[in-house]
């Protein structure tokens, strides 16, 4: 329905007593005013306007509106949707904004003046915040960029330290795995608990490199009765034969043994004869050579022989031990090894000269059967754990080759536990900044 017709205008503008004819149709969905200058068109677009404004028109005015007659005092209780452009429009609501070379910018309202001023008020502060935001934003993109590539630099580390064939955890860690275990160390605050020491460090990074190696024998040795060894050979050393002896033969070793030695054969041979010069030999001179190289005298020398022969097995055994070569177990053991085995080697060592020289002390006392000879050895420092203390690193070598996986895993978890606990101070650093930056942002 709307507005029909405008049935009467009277002292309006031009319109001193204006009736709507009977042969004008209604306004239509669309119509056309027009006319010459001065002939009413603003005049009606201003008595539109007030049905729009609901005020009162100027003149007499009455307009059928949904078929009822309206009069002019009471359009302020019509609502009518109706929307006038005219030239009091444009002169109320339309003004420029904008100065210098930049085209105008148009802003319509009824209180746009108000508006405006408010609007440029708002731009002052708007620009004001942004010459703080941007700074804002800056500090923040170079804090992510710096957080998000130390990330990066420190899981590549990781990954390149620890990576390898097979299966692998470590082949592909990145820098999402290495923010995530890092956040967890610092929620807990156990940083300083997983870091190592150098040597620490070497021996697992040697575990994680390790390959499959066989297992090794147990060295299997008894050192021998140092205590034992010396008491037999004081109580040898001091012991004297008892015989007729020969002053030449006693005080003359060396020509004793040769004519001792020389006896046994014409024993052996039955010769009346001396073998060297095949002269008859003199009865009186073989009993008293006899006499001398008694029976007493034969059982003191084997046993001295005896002895010097077992202290001699002894010497050799030591000197011919097999030790396993350090090549033979897994790296991080070398250390612990080599230090075993250098104690070792020392006692054998130690042992060995011991034996010896009780044996030049037995091989010097079959020269001097006769004499009370003096007992001028001293009992080395050897520690009998040497060799248990050797085959308990074997024995780890040995569980190594069992556990080979499981102890491979454990030496990359806790190399790279202790990669991410030294790399804790910078993370924490520089999350902060970020932080910092995102809270300066967000209140920028």
């Amino acid at each position: 329905m709307g507005i029909a017709r405008i049935s009467r205008l009277r002292g309006c503008g031009v319109f001193r007593d204006f009736t709507w004819p009977s042969d004008l149709p209604d306004f239509g969905r669309y119509n056309l005013v027009y006319g010459w200058n001065g002939a009413g068109k603003t005049t009606l677009s201003r008595i539109l306007r007030c049905i729009e404004k609901r005020t009162v028109p100027a003149g007499q005015v009455a307009v059928v509106i949904d078929g009822r007659d309206v009069r002019g005092d009471e359009f302020s209780n019509e609502a009518v949707p109706v929307r006038v452009f005219n030239r009091e429009f444009i002169a109320e609501n339309v003004f420029p904004v904008g100065d210098g070379d930049l085209p105008p910018i148009f802003v319509l309202g009824a209180e746009s003046v108000e508006k405006q001023k408010h609007t440029e008020d708002l731009k002052g502060d708007r620009n004001a915040a942004l010459s703080e935001l941007d700074p804002a934003r800056s500090t923040k993109q170079r804090a992510e960029r710096d957080f998000d590539q130390f990330c990066i630099d420190r899981a590549r580390v990781i990954k390149d330290t620890l990576r390898s064939s097979g299966q692998n955890t470590y082949n592909n860690y990145n820098k999402s795995d290495f923010q995530g275990d890092a956040q967890k160390m610092t929620a807990v605050g156990d940083g300083v608990s997983h870091r190592l020491t150098d040597a620490d460090r070497d021996k697992l990074l040697a575990q994680h490199q390790a390959t499959p190696k066989p297992k090794v024998q147990d060295v299997t040795y008894a050192f021998p009765d140092i205590s034992e060894i010396l008491t037999s050979t004081s109580e040898v050393l001091t012991a004297t034969v008892v015989s007729a002896a020969l002053e030449r033969l006693k005080s003359d070793p060396t020509l004793a043994e040769w004519i001792r030695h020389g006896l046994g054969l014409h024993r052996e041979r039955n010769s009346e004869r001396c073998l060297f010069c095949e002269q008859p030999l003199p009865k009186d001179r073989l009993a008293a050579l006899e006499a001398h190289f008694s029976a007493e005298y034969e059982q003191f020398v084997q046993r001295l022989e005896r002895l010097i022969k077992e202290l001699q097995a002894s010497s050799k055994a030591a000197g011919e031990l097999r030790l396993p070569n350090k090549a033979e177990l897994y790296d991080d053991l070398g250390p612990e090894f080599q230090t075993a085995e250098t104690g070792l080697r020392k006692a054998l060592d130690a042992a060995r000269s011991f034996l010896d020289a009780a044996v030049q002390a037995l091989t010097d006392k079959k020269r001097r059967a006769f004499e009370h000879v003096k007992l001028e050895l001293e009992a080395p420092a050897v520690d009998a754990d040497v060799v248990q203390k050797l085959n308990a690193v074997i024995r780890k070598h040995n569980q190594a080759c069992d556990d080979l996986q499981t102890r491979v895993s454990n030496a990359r978890r806790r190399l790279a536990e202790d990669m991410i606990a030294e790399a804790l101070g910078e993370f924490v650093s520089l999350r902060g900044a970020l932080q910092k930056a995102s809270d300066d942002l967000q209140t920028a």
